[in-house]
């Protein structure tokens, strides 16, 4: 049987980097695991600048796992979203990678970057 666990007791929580305090806050943790991510999976796509340029307008979203606790903050998973225009997309897709808003027609939530200090891939 598994533990339970208390809320107080998790360290870790979800924040989205909505504004510049919070991305500059966060940005020195994710860098390492997004760099990773990129090195290994991405063909030139983007790099951390572009990442970091497009959080700033708006244009991705960065959602880092952080533990305030510590003098400088933890993050033990970031991960990057992106909302992408298709004007030929027309049907729904149950693939885990896409994200369909209702509200939006031919918007997708893309996953573009994702990694953790213990995930092995």
């Amino acid at each position: 049987m598994l533990a339970e666990v208390k809320k107080e007791e998790l360290k870790y929580e979800p924040q989205l980097l909505s504004t510049k305090e919070l991305i500059d806050r966060y940005w020195g943790q994710c860098v390492p695991l997004l760099q990773k991510c990129i090195d290994k999976q991405m063909d030139g796509e983007l790099d951390i600048e572009d990442i970091y340029s497009k959080a700033l307008k708006g244009e991705m979203f960065i959602i880092a796992v952080k533990n305030d606790s510590t003098e400088i903050p933890d993050v033990k998973l970031a991960l990057v979203l992106e909302l992408v225009y298709y004007p030929k997309y027309t049907h729904e897709c149950s693939c885990i990678r896409w994200q369909r808003f209702k509200k939006y027609d031919k918007y997708v939530l893309e996953t573009c970057l994702w990694l953790g200090k213990d995930m092995r891939y």
